[in-house]
């Protein structure tokens, strides 16, 4: 990886050792921009497929996930 680019979420408040333990830099996405982090919708679009919104993935079987 080049970069990380992530939400402010408070899981981030340590970016710096991130940065530092990893040796890429961390940026941050402005608020309401899900098109600075597109990889990150663009997965969550493909999980919503098979996962509906809402729905718990905790209730999701390890055969639902499995299966075609």
């Amino acid at each position: 990886m080049k970069s990380l680019t992530v939400d402010h979420g408070k899981e981030f408040a340590d970016y710096r050792i991130i940065e530092e333990q990893a040796d890429f830099p961390v940026y941050f996405a402005h608020a309401y921009s899900p098109h600075e982090r597109g990889t990150n919708e663009n997965r969550n679009r493909l999980l919503r497929r098979f996962i509906p919104k809402g729905k718990p993935i905790e209730e999701i079987s390890d055969e639902e996930l499995s299966s075609d």
